[in-house]
């Protein structure tokens, strides 16, 4: 049961092509990524408001360097979220449009009509 589920056509190459897997996996990857660097300046932030400017002066948490301050190793994770969030809304467009031409494709080349 397994072994048929893994090996279908259908796992195999999804709805959208490959084009989709790399936009899915790349929607977890820089959503994920984000969020897990994020968490330590979003927790200091939400325990000591009064000293985010300190904070975003200060080395970073991270490389602990003066060449990427806090305020850049801030706003990187939310970079990361939103190429995460943009890979997700190029996969629904894929995804989409892949639907749609199998339907397309599949009234006009004589095969049954689809269900209304």
């Amino acid at each position: 049961f397994f072994a048929r589920i893994a090996l279908s056509p259908s796992r195999r190459v999804p709805v959208g092509g490959l084009e989709a897997v790399y936009c899915s996996r790349a929607a977890l990857f820089f959503v994920v990524g984000g969020v897990s660097q994020g968490i330590p300046y979003w927790a200091v932030t939400f325990q000591y408001p009064e000293r985010f400017e300190e904070f975003m002066r200060a080395d970073g948490f991270y490389s602990a360097r003066g060449i990427t301050p806090g305020a850049v190793e801030f706003v990187s994770p939310l970079v990361w979220i939103v190429y995460g969030l943009y890979s997700y809304g190029e996969l629904m467009s894929l995804v989409d449009s892949a639907g749609n031409t199998a339907n397309d494709k599949a009234s006009v080349g004589g095969a049954l009509p689809p269900m209304v």
